[in-house]
């Protein structure tokens, strides 16, 4: 009985808290490695850090906060490789649990920030960039596609 209740009472405390060690991940690679990884140049990189970083940035320096910077890296990482989370997270020195929250908010802000994704609203629109998208790239009832205006 008593080792039972021993084992009770070392369940019930907390774990220590472990912050893993963040390094600036851009500073030890080329710009080639730069793309390879991330998919956008060093420049690219930090213009859009500078557009989104007061959306993604912590109100707080509570708990050691993750960088905006790379809040961003995590989430280009992820979306260029399509990395398991735990994966993403153990490159940039954040959780499994944070890589996910860091990919919606980074996203969102994006979605906001940027005003470049328009969708054909009218019935003749749809039917113009349909037309369109088949004639450039042969893609039937194609009606977005990044990078392409028509």
């Amino acid at each position: 009985m008593a080792a039972v209740l021993l084992f009770d009472t070392q369940r019930r405390r907390p774990l220590p808290r472990i912050f893993r060690e963040r390094t600036d991940v851009l500073d030890n690679l080329r710009d080639r490695e730069v793309v390879e990884r991330y998919r956008l140049s060093r420049e690219a990189i930090f213009d859009l850090h500078n557009l989104i970083k007061d959306d993604i940035s912590s109100s707080s320096n509570r708990s050691f906060p993750v960088p905006p910077l790379t809040k961003l890296l995590v989430t280009l990482r992820y979306l260029a490789k399509g990395d398991f989370f735990s994966e993403t997270g153990d490159l940039h020195g954040v959780s499994r649990s944070s890589v996910s929250r860091h990919v919606w908010q980074v996203v969102n802000s994006i979605n906001e920030r940027l005003e470049n994704i328009k969708f054909p609203t009218s019935s003749a629109d749809i039917s113009n960039v349909k037309r369109g998208f088949y004639k450039v790239a042969g893609l039937p009832n194609c009606v977005l596609c990044c990078g392409w205006d028509f």
